[in-house]
């Protein structure tokens, strides 16, 4: 029989290391804000400059509409590599301060090979996720579910994309169903954080991050 995790130590936990050094927490989630906004912007301007009224328009409007629709795209694609890069340098900063090692803001800086195995084990569990969700829905929301910790293997096991996937497999095992519970904990929890016109996300974000880097971390004392 599968060990199961603790939904309630695991925001016990992450509530003790959130509120030891609670600025910094509230400073990350600040800078991912203003990192995702900043990223935003070119595309954001480029559209505004873009004729849209091509109806009437001569060939140097038609050409700087094709033009901004590919500095667009490029800038688009440019603000997603980046938004995954820091996604993945949170994952390992609240993994560190859940397991009880040092972190920093230099934490968020990913090395170049473990980010590019994070994306493509991302890429080969959103691909067996998609054809589940093809599969009637649910076999989706399961296989979700199976994969919730991935990029916690990858981070913290320097496990290539298809050992990660594999592995995750194995460490997900009888605690599926205890993973959707603790994902709506997480989101109930973060609705709270929003009853204070949006406030109060300052402190569930950064202890929804906590708690789930202590599933990670209970699911692998579980399983070794």
């Amino acid at each position: 029989m599968a060990h199961r995790f603790s939904i309630k130590t695991a925001f016990s936990r992450g509530w003790e290391v959130f509120t030891k050094r609670p600025l910094f927490f509230v400073g990350v989630l600040l800078l991912v804000i203003v990192i995702a906004i900043a990223l935003q912007a070119p595309s954001i301007i480029v559209d505004v400059l873009t004729p849209d009224d091509l109806e009437n328009a001569n060939a140097a409007m038609v050409t700087a509409a094709l033009i901004g629709v590919w500095v667009s795209l490029l800038f688009g694609l440019i603000a997603w590599a980046a938004q995954q890069y820091l996604s993945v340098g949170v994952l390992r900063l609240t993994l560190d301060a859940a397991s009880g090692r040092p972190y920093s803001l230099k934490s968020l800086i990913i090395e170049p090979k473990l980010f590019l195995h994070a994306i493509l084990a991302s890429l080969v569990a959103g691909v067996l996720i998609f054809i589940g969700f093809l599969l009637l829905i649910i076999p989706g929301i399961y296989l979700s579910l199976a994969f919730a910790p991935l990029m916690y293997l990858v981070i913290d096991q320097k496990l290539g994309p298809v050992d990660a996937v594999q592995r995750c497999w194995e460490l997900t095992k009888g605690n599926r169903g205890w993973l959707f519970l603790f994902g709506l904990a997480s989101f109930g929890i973060n609705m709270l954080g929003m009853l204070a016109l949006g406030i109060g996300l300052f402190v569930t974000v950064p202890l929804t991050w906590l708690a789930t880097a202590d599933v990670y971390r209970q699911l692998t004392e579980k399983k070794s």
